[in-house]
């Protein structure tokens, strides 16, 4: 049973200070016409755009888990892209499709989530436009744990109708008939969570910029 107070897709639109940051609010998403439009912009990014951010806050009983974001095919069921807690080893479970059509599967540990209490965590795809990419995860604004040189993901299909996006608050609202809980939590917390989400990812795509300034260095030399 998990319960996300705060579920977005965050990216920038180049790596500056100044860059145009666009959100995806997950759980705001009423319509299938808003979803849509969600995955258009989430297309548009992966394809286009060197990182991706995910960003939830969430509560989860102990020893529990269960998915936190999902991309998948309407037609299939297929994994684009799934994030899930896994509460009762402490880590962060990530399945995606790999360019090649196979299904890849990364384990981020130090996740210790499963306490009842309100957690933070970002989890940033980087390269996304280089030969492999790699995935960090912060809990609560530090880095838990990374893995490099991960095969790229698909593409997601040109006919956004054919691609969904879930996530945990809709699980939870069924087992408890309404969505009380993420009501009386959720204003609060997106206060809260906000500045500290804004800084670090501001700090990251700063360090970003500057591996990519030295990397261009260091071709040069």
């Amino acid at each position: 049973m998990l319960l996300p107070v705060l579920m977005s897709l965050l990216w920038a639109a180049g790596l500056s200070a100044g860059a145009e940051t666009q959100v995806v609010d997950v759980l705001a998403l009423q319509d299938s016409k808003q979803s849509v439009s969600a995955v258009e912009r989430l297309s548009s990014a992966l394809s286009a755009l060197p990182d991706l951010y995910v960003l939830s806050t969430l509560r989860l009983p102990s020893k529990l888990g269960g998915v936190l974001l999902g991309v998948y095919s309407r037609t299939d069921n297929r994994k684009y892209l799934e994030v899930a807690v896994m509460g009762k080893i402490n880590k962060v479970l990530v399945r995606y499709v790999r360019s090649d059509g196979k299904l890849h599967t990364v384990n981020l540990h130090h996740a210790a989530l499963a306490d009842g209490r309100s957690h933070s965590i970002i989890l940033r795809l980087g390269g996304l436009q280089r030969a492999s990419m790699s995935m960090e995860l912060y809990v609560d604004c530090r880095l838990a744990d990374s893995s490099q040189g991960l095969p790229s993901l698909v593409p997601l299909p040109q006919e956004a109708e054919l691609v969904e996006l879930r996530h945990g608050q809709k699980a939870y609202a069924r087992l408890q008939g309404d969505a009380s809980a993420y009501n009386s939590v959720s204003g609060e917390l997106n206060s809260i969570l906000g500045d500290h989400t804004k800084a670090l990812i501001g700090q990251l795509i700063i360090f970003n910029q500057i591996l990519g300034e030295l990397r261009m260095d260091i071709r040069e030399q």
